[in-house]
């Protein structure tokens, strides 16, 4: 019911895949990357009239179909089972000049993660798909390289959890607006998001908590001025 504000959509590409990377081995790649994605999160959801997008989540689309499926093409590339579909269909309207447009007035109610267990886990279905996307428009880049250091930053782990964790939080006076937010990667991107009123403390509401699958989650409040101010980890078991 509009507790958070879900991510756009991440998009895929040869520079991001390097940025993530970079920024899982080195501190300076880190804070440069989530600033990028606050950016471009923040862009998302501050627009009130149509603006273009890189990219845009199959989660709610629609497509122009006597485009998408002009000269005998199907609407989407068979070779993408589940994930990276929405991607592909993106980048080809961008390479036939069709802008993207993401409309604000237009709205969704999006329960993160939800789809149907599969046979495969989401993560290995989303790798395989990923393999497929830089199969077609990298076939001739590699992806390989090494960084001598992982990058960690400090967070509290609060450990395996049945019901919703307890955050220990002192807010402090700030001129800026604060938000909750959470990821499932260290790094935050993406991340859904919630506004933080002044002396309030986070929580995962328990409709929420119960429509979450098992899996580790991280969580953090990040000041617009200052920057993130806490980060917290946990597992729902």
């Amino acid at each position: 019911g509009k507790k958070f504000r879900l991510p756009p959509s991440t998009g895929a590409s040869c520079w991001f895949d390097f940025a993530l990377a970079c920024a899982d081995k080195n501190r300076l790649d880190a804070e440069y990357l989530s600033f990028y994605w606050q950016l471009r999160h923040e862009r998302f959801w501050e627009k009130t009239v149509p603006f273009a997008e890189p990219f845009l989540s199959g989660a709610c689309v629609l497509v122009d179909r006597q485009w998408a499926c002009q000269n005998g093409q199907t609407l989407f590339d068979p070779r993408f089972f589940l994930y990276f579909e929405d991607t592909d269909l993106s980048v080809r309207a961008a390479f036939a000049g069709r802008p993207l447009a993401c409309v604000p007035a237009a709205e969704a109610l999006h329960y993160y993660d939800q789809s149907p267990a599969p046979g495969k886990s989401k993560g290995e279905l989303m790798a395989v798909a990923h393999q497929e996307f830089k199969g077609k428009y990298y076939p001739q880049v590699s992806y390989m390289f090494e960084q001598p250091e992982g990058y960690e930053p400090v967070i509290e782990n609060l450990g395996d959890r049945t019901t919703p964790p307890e955050f220990s939080w002192t807010s402090g006076k700030s001129g800026s607006r604060r938000y909750f937010e959470i990821g499932v990667n260290p790094m935050f991107i993406p991340f859904a998001q919630a506004e933080l009123p002044a002396g309030e403390v986070p929580i995962i509401p328990a409709a929420l908590w119960e429509r979450q699958a098992a899996g580790v989650y991280f969580g953090r409040i990040r000041d617009t001025m200052r920057g993130t101010l806490k980060r917290w980890q946990w597992k729902k078991i």
